[in-house]
């Protein structure tokens, strides 16, 4: 505490006394004392010893300071507990005096706010020390609490992983036979899902696709054709031309298989409609069954109906034979912006060969 803070609360008390029969003596006349010490004025003097225990032993010092020989005696911090304070603290402090009458004076300076405060003031600190304790011990608790939640969390998300996989892996499976369905009512178009699919993720691939798109093309892709699902057998299956009512009832596959994936909106579900609506659509605009034309149609539908057409090229269908790889080729090169996306009919070109070994490794197999 500041010398300015201890000044300001201090209170001195000055106090006459006499030696008499080799005791020092207080008088009822020092009323000061006896208010400060909370005792009733008593009606002749008191030994000092009998009120301030301290100085009891200390004769030979007081002697001393009667002799001249020594200037002062401190006590400090004398503990009293009167009916005012319980603790009340103080220093005692016995100096020569010039006046006759007495030959000593005694200055008690009131130390029981500086206690009071300095036991308060430890009081604190250990009360925060324990808080301290308590809060670390509460942090540690909490962090181990924090560890169990996050391992909890981890052990969680990956649980919800795992189900989410299984989920995805249910559907598409679900989505692979329906389409499956569809090409089965043809025996030899079987395998043309799988290879029309992979075709599509060659391509993605060469035009830089990123791998979450390459993913969603290859099982978009084999739900291009679902909705033959719906189309006749006289018409999915006739040997020969188709007649114009017939050709139009065909079409109606692209805007069928939009439907039978339409209210859900997940990315591979998006994906499949695009695909089954536009992958007729022709870069000049004169594809079904909406006529869109260029960048209006969909990359993912772009690359598809290159692929599709490719796979029908080169293989057998009720109203033709299989054509070599070489004029496939020639063709889908021909057919370069007008019926397909230029772009698409380069990295085409340029992974052909690839192109060629999917057909060869999935053949299609013979009823």
């Amino acid at each position: 505490m500041s010398d300015i803070v201890y000044n300001a609360i201090r209170k001195r008390v000055k106090v006459f006394f006499e030696f008499i029969d080799s005791e020092l003596m207080i008088h009822p006349t020092q009323n000061d004392f006896w208010e400060y010490l909370n005792i009733r004025i008593p009606e002749n003097p008191v030994p000092l010893t009998d009120i301030i225990f301290e100085l009891v032993g200390k004769e030979i010092e007081i002697t001393l300071l009667l002799k001249g020989e020594k200037k002062s005696i401190n006590i400090p911090a004398i503990q009293r507990e009167t009916e005012k304070d319980r603790n009340t603290y103080f220093d005692l402090e016995l100096i020569t005096c010039d006046r006759s009458d007495y030959p000593l004076i005694v200055i008690i300076e009131d130390r029981t706010r500086i206690f009071s405060y300095q036991q308060k003031l430890v009081q604190s600190r250990n009360e925060t020390k324990l808080l301290q304790k308590q809060l670390a011990e509460k942090n540690k608790a909490l962090e181990k609490l924090n560890t169990i939640i996050q391992r909890q969390n981890l052990d969680l998300e990956k649980r919800v992983r795992e189900r989410t996989q299984e989920l995805q892996s249910a559907r598409i499976e679900i989505i692979r036979r329906l389409a499956q369905a569809a090409e089965y009512r043809d025996p030899e178009t079987g395998s043309h899902i799988v290879r029309m699919s992979k075709t599509c993720v060659l391509l993605a691939r060469e035009i830089g696709l990123s791998e979450k798109d390459c993913d969603l093309i290859y099982h978009g892709g084999s739900m291009h054709d679902l909705g033959k699902i719906a189309i006749p057998d006289a018409i999915l299956l006739k040997p020969g031309p188709l007649s114009s009512k017939e050709w139009q009832i065909m079409k109606q596959h692209t805007i069928r298989g939009a439907r039978l994936l339409s209210d859900n909106d997940t990315d591979l579900m998006i994906t499949g409609r695009i695909i089954a609506r536009s992958h007729h659509e022709r870069w000049d605009g004169n594809g079904y069954p909406d006529g869109i034309s260029g960048e209006n149609i969909h990359i993912f539908a772009r690359i598809c109906a290159l692929a599709d057409v490719f796979d029908a090229l080169v293989s057998d269908r009720p109203y033709k034979k299989a054509w070599p790889f070489e004029r496939a080729i020639s063709t889908i090169e021909e057919g370069s912006g007008t019926q397909f996306d230029p772009e698409i009919v380069k990295a085409f070109l340029d992974i052909s060969d690839k192109a060629i070994k999917l057909q060869q490794d999935f053949k299609d197999k013979s009823t």
